[in-house]
Parts: C-alpha cells; structure tokens; sequence
C-alpha cells in the first residue's frame, strides 16, 4: 500500500482483468464518484490490466476526481490484490471468474456481477456481494456499504477464504 501512495485513510479497492468494455470497468468508476462524496474513507481505485480502454478510464476518473492508479499487466497481482480493502469485478459476461476466486482466497471482500459462473463462486451476502450486470447503482451501493462497516468487509473476507478452500 506505501509503494502504492495509499493514503493512511484510503480504502483501497481493486479490479484485475482486461480493459476491455466487457469488464466494464467503467462502471466502477463512475460508482466509485458516486460513493466517495458520501464515504468516510478516500476510496483509491487501483486497475492491474491493460487494454484499449485505459485512456477512457483515464480521462474519466480525472473528470470526475476519482483516485485511480491504471498499473498495466503485473506479473504477480496477488501482491497487490492481498493489499486491497475490496475487490470488484463489474463484467458483464464471465466464464468461471478466476479473478473472483484469487481474491476471495486471499480474503479480499468481493463485489461481482451475478452473471455466468460468478454465481456459482460467491454466495451474497454470505461470502461476497453479487450486484446486476451494468448497474452502478448498485455497484456504488455495494462499495459504500463495504467502505462503512468494518466488520462486514472482514466477515466476507474470512467466508470467501473459507469458501475457496471448500
């Protein structure tokens, strides 16, 4: 989180994938504005991916002030992911979302779209969130729910660890 400039306040909130219009990583920025006005915490944004969207994703959060680091392909994410507060993965289209199961071993709350395989991963409200496909509604509902209650972020951490390993 240091080497990252995570500040001592920021809740730290990171995507893996593609940055490909089908990840949608634009919603959660756009959530992440949504939310922060109204969040305790400086949420920062951190992507590990690269893609033809990098620029519009760039262009957005300055736009709308949301702290975003866009690291490109990193070779051992789970280093960075274990440094998360929440993991998110807004996509609308998935297979089995290897990304979702990497962060939820390493005891990452996760906020995930309920499409495809994702369902069959995260239990809601059990051992992570599933939010609707293209929603940032609710994907903001989720982060600023995750960002104000310690103790949920943590009981979905331990639950999607224990999920993992089952």
């Amino acid at each position: 989180r240091a080497r990252l400039g995570i500040s001592a306040d920021g809740l730290m909130i990171v995507g893996v994938g593609q940055l490909i219009r089908r990840k949608s990583f634009h919603l959660l920025v756009d959530a992440i504005a949504q939310t922060q006005t109204q969040s305790e915490h400086r949420l920062e944004c951190v992507l590990l991916g690269e893609g033809p969207e990098r620029q519009t994703l760039e262009e957005s959060a300055q736009r709308q002030g949301v702290a975003l680091q866009l690291l490109g392909f990193v070779d051992h994410p789970e280093q960075i992911v274990a440094a998360a507060d929440i993991s998110v993965l807004p996509s609308l289209a998935e297979g089995m979302p290897l990304v979702v199961l990497e962060a939820m071993a390493l005891g990452i709350p996760t906020i995930a779209t309920n499409v495809a395989g994702t369902p069959e991963v995260i239990q809601d409200g059990v051992c992570g969130v599933l939010i609707p496909p293209n929603d940032t509604r609710a994907l903001a509902t989720a982060i600023r729910r995750l960002a104000e209650d310690d103790p949920l972020r943590a009981q979905l951490g331990v639950a999607g660890r224990k999920r993992t390993r089952s």
